[in-house]
């Protein structure tokens, strides 16, 4: 639209996929938050390393349909080769029914734990994919707190209420007369680690009180 302001909630790079001309100045009628989803990859694998430290390789949870799964693998496969680790395999992710596909080829291959990416269905298989990762004994890194209180083990990514608080502010501002155009679009400010100690006794693993420590929450 051209008249009516948009304000997005953005699970990629917006620059990157040219929604926006810049992030300081978005030069279009649009503004809003990322969840800095791209630059945040390489901080969950080295959490995950953290957390599994003889971990020699990890499988990559990826939906190839995505349009920001090249710019996540660039940043994952930088991370992994500073943390001297290995991608593989990697696994491919389009919809639920292959849930169980996945997390079996993953078990076979003997990877230490599993990398999940941000897509679209992040959030609508969110139930399905924890409880195959527990059902097939794999650890996965998640992107938001939510897929931990729900099941899922470890999760490091920006706080989703918060997001939402931004943007609330940011349309506020348009209401009062701002242009999208002039607005930047916002860095999430608020980040959430969180932790399920059920899921780690479940899966056999020892969380190290290091790792606990710089937790935001814990789930006992």
């Amino acid at each position: 639209t051209s008249q009516i302001p948009i304000v997005m909630v953005a699970q990629g790079d917006p620059l990157g996929l040219g929604v926006v001309k810049s992030l300081a100045r978005p030069e279009a009628n649009i503004t809003g938050i990322t969840n800095a989803t791209v630059e945040l990859v390489g901080k969950r694998l080295q959490l995950l390393k953290e957390l599994l430290p003889r971990a020699q390789h990890f499988a990559v949870i990826v939906n190839p349909n995505d349009e920001n799964a090249s710019a996540q693998m660039a940043n994952a496969t930088t991370t992994a080769s500073a943390l001297g680790v290995a991608l593989a395999p990697i696994v491919n992710l389009r919809a639920v029914d292959e849930l169980d596909a996945a997390f079996a080829q993953i078990a076979a291959s003997g990877a230490a734990g599993a990398l999940r990416l941000v897509d679209p269905l992040t959030s609508m298989v969110r139930p399905a994919i924890q409880q195959a990762a527990v059902r097939h004994r794999v650890p996965v890194m998640y992107a938001f707190r939510e897929d931990v209180t729900l099941g899922g083990l470890i999760a490091y990514g920006a706080s989703q209420a918060e997001v939402y608080r931004q943007a609330a502010r940011l349309v506020h501002r348009l209401l009062q007369g701002a242009r999208p155009a002039d607005l930047p679009v916002e860095m999430p400010t608020v980040y959430e680690f969180a932790i399920n100690l059920r899921t780690a006794r479940a899966l056999g693993i020892t969380v190290a009180p290091t790792l606990l420590a710089g937790a935001t929450d814990v789930i006992e």
